[in-house]
């Protein structure tokens, strides 16, 4: 079987479920992790929330962190912790 590679950037997140047997995340040209589709699936979670709920501390504990006008996304890989940071 030959070996394709396809580079999908955030938005294609459902579809990439569909297709990826592996996943390599790039935040800011670095390689965080390479990992199977479902290693990735059972270890990483995505949050959103509105920008008020983001500080210092939570920001540290994202793997990777979207803001925008109306909110903001973050790949996190140990959800208890974050819901004591951000939901108290």
């Amino acid at each position: 079987m030959k070996e394709k590679v396809y580079f999908l950037h955030s938005y294609y997140y459902r579809f990439r479920k569909k297709i990826a047997d592996y996943i390599t995340f790039i935040n800011k040209g670095e390689i965080v992790f390479s990992k199977t589709k479902d290693e990735v699936l059972e270890t990483y979670a995505i949050v959103k929330g509105g920008t008020n709920l983001l500080n210092k501390n939570n920001r540290k504990q994202f793997i990777g962190l979207r803001e925008t006008s109306v909110g903001f996304e973050a790949l996190i890989d140990n959800t208890e912790e974050i819901k004591k940071t951000i939901w108290k």
